[in-house]
């Protein structure tokens, strides 16, 4: 058993004893893949390539070489893929001659590491909508999951996309390609796994696990024996036979087809029931909407009488104030004008001089005064 761990330590076990470490440096968190007969560990940017070597007492230490794995056997290093962006890698696939890696850069990267030396850098594959968590490919297709629950498959030789699909409600933590049954797997955080058709894209089955999936892959054998595996958030590992997934209804034993005819006279009576249910709370909230508009309309009658009879007070009041009472004027008694007796002259008022006679009629400045 191989474990890569968040030290950038790669550990082999055997029968639960540790039997080897090989110290790869300061990276994020490892994460080891055997594929293809080789061993392959990512970690931040780079992919380490092993491939396990007999080792004899005249080989070179077991830390020159790589990873003693105990009994004779070791990994020796064979290549360094680092990849050309600045985004850590999430996963690795490998389909032949060609290494497969994905990253938080949202695109996969294809790599020839088969042959010693620098890796060769193939075609770069763009269009998801986020971090690439998971991927598969089969030499024609390449499908990749992502963070947000989307799923893309594209043309191998051309890096042209084929299909999107909005697979999961959560991110795609597993992919496979089934292609005895010409379709390919897809697991998810959600709990669910569905199986798509290759060439119609169409979800021909789905499995509700109940837990988060946190890896998924196909144990190959012969066309029957070919399982499912996966594994949940809840410990355990469960597994699906193929071929019961893709059998039909006519190849179902007769106690499964009972059972499926159940199923469907149970549900179609469960629909039936919910319908009437929800036309008779319909109902319902016609009746309360309509007492409720009928009261409405009360009160805003209501209201219109109250704001009437205002009106009717403030102007009777201002009646009042301006001392007129059903529009007739109301005038309060008063003592008569007094009377003046009339002036009686005894002749024209001839100004006269100080020096002449009666001169007292004038003041000193020339004014008129009357004693």
């Amino acid at each position: 058993v191989l474990t890569g761990d968040v030290e950038g330590v790669v550990r082999a076990w055997r029968g639960g004893d540790a039997a080897g470490a090989l110290p790869l440096g300061k990276l994020s968190s490892l994460a080891v893949w055997d594929e293809g007969g080789c061993v392959y560990v990512a970690g931040g940017r780079v992919v380490h390539v092993f491939r396990a070597v007999g080792a004899t007492a005249s080989d070179a230490p077991a830390a020159a070489v790589g990873l003693a794995l105990g009994e004779g056997y070791c990994l020796q290093k064979m290549q360094e893929v680092k990849s050309d962006t600045t985004a850590s890698i999430n996963v690795v696939a490998v389909c032949g001659r060609a290494l497969y890696v994905g990253g938080d850069d949202m695109t996969v990267r294809s790599y020839c590491a088969a042959q010693q030396g620098d890796a060769t850098r193939g075609r770069v594959f763009r269009g998801m909508t986020s971090s690439v968590l998971s991927l598969a490919a089969n030499g024609v297709l390449l499908a990749a999951g992502g963070y947000d629950g989307g799923v893309r498959l594209w043309n191998v030789a051309t890096a042209s996309s084929v299909a999107c699909l909005r697979a999961h409600t959560q991110n795609v933590s597993g992919v496979v390609f089934d292609d005895p049954r010409g379709a390919f797997w897809t697991a998810s955080a959600d709990g669910d796994i569905k199986c798509w058709e290759t060439n119609t894209g169409h979800c021909a089955r789905l499995i509700e696990t109940g837990a988060a999936i946190l890896d998924m892959k196909i144990a190959h054998g012969a066309a029957q024996d070919a399982r499912l595996m996966v594994a949940s958030e809840d410990a355990t590992v469960k597994a699906w036979a193929l071929e019961a997934a893709e059998g039909g209804e006519a190849e179902a034993p007769a106690a499964l087809a009972a059972c499926r005819r159940h199923i469907e006279q149970v549900t179609e009576h469960l629909r039936a029931d919910f319908a009437r249910q929800l036309e008779r709370a319909r109902a319902e909230q016609r009746d309360k909407l309509d007492a409720l508009n009928a009261e409405k309309d009360e009160m805003a009658e209501e209201n219109r009488r109250l704001l009437s009879t205002l009106r009717t007070v403030m102007l009777e009041n201002e009646r009042l104030k301006a001392g007129c009472a059903d529009g007739n004027v109301v005038y309060e008694p008063c003592s008569p004008p007094p009377q003046h007796s009339p002036v009686s002259w005894r002749g024209p008022i001839t100004p006269r001089r100080d020096s002449e006679p009666g001169s007292d009629m004038l003041s000193e400045s020339g004014r008129m005064s009357v004693a």
